[in-house]
């Protein structure tokens, strides 16, 4: 029975695996990644740099745009070949290899997600107009998280130093730690209550909602129509004139 099960697994996996089309990208020497145009990207963190496409229509790798200039890696729809918009029918994924990436930014729909861990010194993550990033992120310095438009990022996070800047709609989902943090939030969300900080610097307007795990020290300044939620139990604690927040167990 074990037998069979196992074969008709590899018979599914062999029928779906010859149902993408791949190419594979001569690109190399890149530390930023730039993607757009709804273009799904796998990131994997490895010690070997490789970049490949897939789509299920052969035609798509096409207008698949993967190059570098200077140390960017952009990926896009080619929108200058003719029909290139309405052509691209179906799903593209980007598989992106690298261990020395110090920037993602996604935007117009992009979607990246990480496979296993990032592990670098630091990384900026910048998401702009409904992109989406998700998985595991380890910096031993710096992590920057910018979230703009509608945009959400949803992952662990440990490093020594967190900074995020959330706006227009986006939201930022967390766990893990960092010992320091600096959060700004302008019509945003921050659901971090599974994240835990040592200390953190809250700024939050125009109907933020913010929540966060403190152990030592918590500074906070919102306008009067956002809010904090903090869980632990800090040392030091300051609030801004028209600060609204809230101490929950």
């Amino acid at each position: 029975m074990k037998t069979m099960l196992f074969m008709a697994v590899l018979a599914f996996t062999g029928v779906s695996a010859s149902a993408q089309n791949e190419e594979t990208r001569n690109v190399k020497n890149f530390t930023n990644i730039e993607v757009q145009n709804g273009i799904e990207v796998i990131f994997t963190h490895s010690d070997t740099e490789l970049v490949s496409v897939t789509s299920s229509e052969k035609d798509n790798l096409n207008y698949v745009v993967t190059k570098c200039k200077g140390k960017v890696l952009k990926v896009y729809i080619n929108e200058e070949a003719e029909n290139a918009t309405s052509k691209v029918s179906e799903k593209i994924i980007v598989y992106i290899s690298d261990n020395n990436t110090s920037a993602i930014t996604a935007s117009s729909g992009a979607v990246v997600k990480v496979s296993n861990q990032i592990n670098v010194p630091q990384l900026t993550v910048i998401l702009k107009t409904g992109a989406t990033f998700s998985g595991k992120i380890n910096t031993t310095e710096k992590c920057t998280i910018k979230a703009y438009s509608g945009s959400g990022f949803k992952g662990s996070i440990i490093t020594g130093k967190l900074k995020t800047d959330i706006t227009e709609g986006a939201y930022v989902q967390l766990n893990g730690h960092a010992e320091k943090a600096s959060v700004f939030c302008s019509g945003g969300t921050l659901a971090a209550d599974k994240f835990n900080c040592d200390n953190v610097e809250i700024w939050a307007r125009r109907m933020s909602a913010i929540a966060i795990n403190v152990e030592d020290s918590i500074k906070i300044d919102t306008d009067k129509t956002s809010a904090v939620t903090y869980f632990g139990h800090p040392d030091e604690i300051y609030f801004g004139d028209d600060t609204f927040a809230l101490r929950k167990n």
